[in-house]
């Protein structure tokens, strides 16, 4: 017969085995998700786009995540794919409605399209959810004076160098 103390020890000892090999099949996927953005990362600052957007394909079959989609679209869009960037960016709203960098870049791809109302709308979305990202101002700015309101534009303009 085990003493009541061995008897505790192999329980705790089963328990922790149990955990360890439930937990087990989830780690490698998501450290391989998170090894693949972080390559991705080092290709886009390299200017290496499909290689970026090839790793980022990558980390999204191992585990679809705003993170990735957002990565992947701004590779896209330094690459000049705008639908591709677009899709993207809409995917990683979609995950997490409240991702502002992709707000900025879908406001960034309007601009780029010439689309100053749709680029305005993303900014301002960006600013409601963060009211000191002074870059977004600046874009905001940018794109209400390319679009002829000169006098919002200043404000928005006057925001920006205040917050940065």
């Amino acid at each position: 017969m085990l003493s009541p103390g061995i008897l505790r020890s192999l329980i705790i000892l089963l328990c922790l085995l149990t955990a360890a090999a439930i937990a087990q099949p989830q780690t490698p996927r998501a450290s391989s998700a998170a090894s693949y953005v972080e390559r991705g990362n080092e290709w886009l600052a390299k200017g290496e786009w499909d290689r970026a957007i090839a790793d980022y394909d990558l980390a999204i079959a191992f585990d679809a995540r705003a993170a990735a989609y957002y990565n992947r679209g701004l590779a896209k869009q330094r690459k000049g794919d705008l639908a591709g960037a677009l899709s993207d960016c809409n995917r990683a709203i979609e995950l997490n409605p409240r991702y502002a960098d992709a707000y900025l870049i879908r406001g960034v791809i309007h601009g780029i399209l010439g689309e100053y109302d749709a680029a305005i709308n993303e900014f301002s979305h960006v600013i409601e959810i963060n009211p000191r990202d002074a870059r977004a101002w600046s874009d905001r700015g940018a794109a209400r004076g390319q679009g002829g309101n000169y006098a919002d534009a200043i404000a928005d303009f006057n925001e920006a160098i205040k917050l940065d």
